[in-house]
């Protein structure tokens, strides 16, 4: 077992750099890596975590592997990214 502390998963997905992302219903998006889960979560969005409902997937820009650092300034921090999030319905969709 990678890790034991992670409260009702509903996706994950691998980026290419190796990192392991698990959704989690209440809305924390959590990374494995080299088997060590963090105990801060990598993500937190409120949700209704009723049901069905809750952070139930995660995915990838194509260009995720390359979009990590710039050729002059080497790895970007955090702060150089930005997160969107869009709630999808069977009909439609919700972007935040």
């Amino acid at each position: 077992m990678v890790a034991g502390d992670i409260a009702r998963p509903t996706a994950m997905d691998f980026a290419p750099d190796g990192r392991l992302f698990v959704c989690q219903q209440d809305g924390q998006l959590r990374v494995i890596k080299n088997d060590v889960l963090p105990a801060t979560p990598f993500l937190s969005v409120a949700v209704d975590p009723g049901g069905e409902r809750g952070l139930l997937g995660v995915a990838f820009d194509p260009s995720f592997a390359s979009s990590a650092n710039d050729p002059e300034d080497g790895d970007l921090p955090p702060s150089a990214f930005s997160w969107t999030i869009v709630f999808h319905h069977a009909d439609h969709t919700h972007p935040f």
